[in-house]
């Protein structure tokens, strides 16, 4: 048997006492509580536990193993966020012809994973990671549902059924390590170095994972190239509707809040209502609880789905408009 198979035996030993811990102390009793409240009570639980039961309606949600198939590579990102920051790479795969299977935690990340799912459909199989199954061992689905002998992550979402899955994996991959404040001590530390390839976005963090004793350690920021592309996708469909000179045309003084939260507004409400500027905000969740929650903290003259849109151009010179939700 091969020196790197025994290597990888035992990592996995070394691993599983930790998760079955974490399996039986405390992934089954909080759930099992969680679901029994949802019950009685209704709340972002019970909305939780609908996202997770897409997977049995969703045909995309079946794994390739059931057609036969085998994947090439395996993806784990927990937002919207970090879907992002490898997105250059999965489009990579996906552009080689190759078979992608995509886990994600968020239900931000939905629309967009669909929409992948539009231009790729024969190639993308997908997964919403189901924390509310009351499986007792929730690695178990997941593995037999990956088909692939990669298996990625990415930054530091490290949930110990994803965790064992890269232990159980040929080759195992993280995406964007980030050794910054708290991250750099204990729990972080101790999964960084089960991977078998570690990127890391800077030469700072390159530094402190290969002080952990992670040999293969490269710099690369995948985010780059993402970013390039939606400027020039942005620039290009801007262009068409002159939206940035009719931006520098607007007389009053504006402020463009990016990646809000609605803890951001309820700090800022009143100065904001006390100025007379242009507002635009950004929300960082599009979810329509999250929208709501804009909305009631600080009322809108004008929501708009689409900043390309010929009435937004037309109403940001309208004194009637001063503060807008850009969703």
């Amino acid at each position: 048997m091969p020196i790197c198979h025994h290597l990888s035996l035992v990592k996995v030993r070394m691993y599983k006492p930790f998760y079955y811990f974490y399996a039986l102390f405390l992934r089954l009793p909080l759930v099992a509580s969680v679901r029994f409240l949802n019950i009685f009570f209704k709340g972002p639980w019970r909305e939780r536990r609908s996202f997770e039961l897409k997977n049995k309606a969703n045909k995309y949600s079946t794994s390739f193993k059931c057609s036969g198939e085998k994947a090439d590579i395996c993806f784990h990102f927990s937002s919207v966020g970090e879907f992002e920051q490898i997105r250059a790479v999965i489009e990579e795969y996906l552009t080689d012809k190759k078979l992608v299977e995509l886990i994600y935690t968020s239900p931000s990340a939905e629309d967009y994973v669909t929409a992948l799912v539009g231009k790729f459909p024969e190639q993308i199989r997908i997964k919403r990671l189901e924390f509310l199954n009351l499986t007792i061992f929730p690695h178990e689905i997941i593995r037999d549902w990956i088909s692939a002998p990669v298996f990625c992550m990415c930054r530091y979402d490290f949930i110990p059924e994803l965790v064992v899955q890269t232990k159980s994996a040929q080759t195992s991959v993280l995406f964007n390590a980030s050794m910054k404040n708290k991250r750099s001590f204990g729990y972080y530390r101790f999964n960084v170095k089960q991977f078998d390839v570690v990127f890391c976005a800077s030469s700072d963090d390159h530094l402190k994972v290969k002080g952990l004793g992670v040999k293969n350690c490269e710099i690369f920021d995948f985010r780059s190239k993402r970013i390039h592309t939606r400027q020039i996708d942005f620039n290009q469909t801007a262009s068409n509707l002159n939206l940035i000179e009719s931006l520098k045309s607007v007389k009053k003084r504006k402020l463009i809040i990016g990646s809000c939260w609605p803890e951001d507004l309820e700090v800022i409400k009143e100065t904001l209502e006390k100025l007379d500027i242009k507002v635009f905000i950004f929300p960082h969740n599009l979810d329509a609880s999250t929208i709501s929650k804009h909305e009631n903290i600080l009322p809108v003259d004008l929501k708009v789905n689409d900043i390309l849109d010929s009435n937004f151009v037309e109403k940001i010179n309208n004194d009637t408009y001063n503060i807008f939700l850009i969703t």
